[in-house]
């Protein structure tokens, strides 16, 4: 039984310290990458929530369709729309 649980131990905590860091920074599983411009290219609107409030970024480029389903606040940032691309 101990052998299990030692097995078992080092993923829990992983997964419990991932879940912590998602609902507490909001970022943490989110999938666009910033470049050294501050330039985030962002595909989904929890990116996009994500970004925005990302101190390291300065222009959010939308590169997919999503709807921006609720309010989200944005500061001095630019938001560019990739040409073909819809968001409502």
């Amino acid at each position: 039984m101990k052998q299990r649980w030692s097995r078992l131990l080092p993923a829990a905590f992983m997964l419990v310290v991932a879940l912590c860091a998602a609902l507490l920074c909001g970022t943490a599983l989110a999938d666009y990458e910033v470049d050294e411009e501050g330039v985030a290219e962002v595909t989904s609107f929890e990116d996009f929530k994500a970004a925005a409030a990302d101190g390291a970024v300065s222009k959010i480029v939308i590169a997919g369709d999503f709807v921006i389903e609720d309010d989200c606040e944005v500061e001095n940032k630019a938001i560019v729309v990739a040409a073909g691309q819809d968001i409502h």
